[in-house]
């Protein structure tokens, strides 16, 4: 029984990493098409932005 055990361990784990992954990336591309990813139409420029060298381009 433990040999079972060791093998759902081991499958929860890989469920929780990739629920991890798909979290993270839906937040990713909901920040982003919120506005607040830089490129929103009321950006500033401001000096922390990733995106100031493309914004300046």
């Amino acid at each position: 029984m433990s040999e079972l055990g060791t093998h759902l361990n081991i499958m929860w784990q890989d469920v929780a990493a990739w629920l991890t992954v798909v979290v993270a990336a839906v937040y990713v591309i909901w920040y982003f098409r919120r506005g607040e990813g830089g490129h929103s139409v009321g950006c500033s420029g401001c000096s922390h932005c990733p995106m100031l060298s493309e914004i300046q381009r």
